[in-house]
């Protein structure tokens, strides 16, 4: 959501705040992301699963930077960045419907 605001920021300060908004957000998110693989992963498999999120990170944001490339000289910032938003958000309340995420919480 802080990324959709800061398609339509109007100012440098008011993309400033959505930065440092966005910042508080997203900044304990790796460590967050470590200790639930700990603790949701058996040992035997923590290897494989941390070189499998890593290949997937690893590919999305190169093709995520491709697609911006070849989308903003014909759609212009703003839409990129609130295309990205609303599919972001989207996948987000999607995944709380998808039973496979519900069922990690044991």
């Amino acid at each position: 959501m802080i990324t959709l605001g800061f398609a339509y920021a109007s100012s440098l300060l008011l993309a400033s705040i959505c930065m440092v908004i966005a910042g508080l957000i997203f900044s304990p998110w790796d460590a967050l992301v470590a200790t639930a693989r700990q603790n949701l992963v058996t040992l035997e498999l923590q290897a494989r699963v941390y070189g499998v999120t890593s290949s997937i990170t690893m590919l999305g944001m190169p093709l995520g930077a491709w697609i911006t490339g070849l989308l903003l000289p014909d759609y212009g910032t703003k839409m990129v960045m609130t295309i990205a938003s609303v599919a972001t958000i989207g996948l987000g309340l999607q995944g709380f419907t998808w039973s496979t995420f519900r069922q990690l919480d044991g």
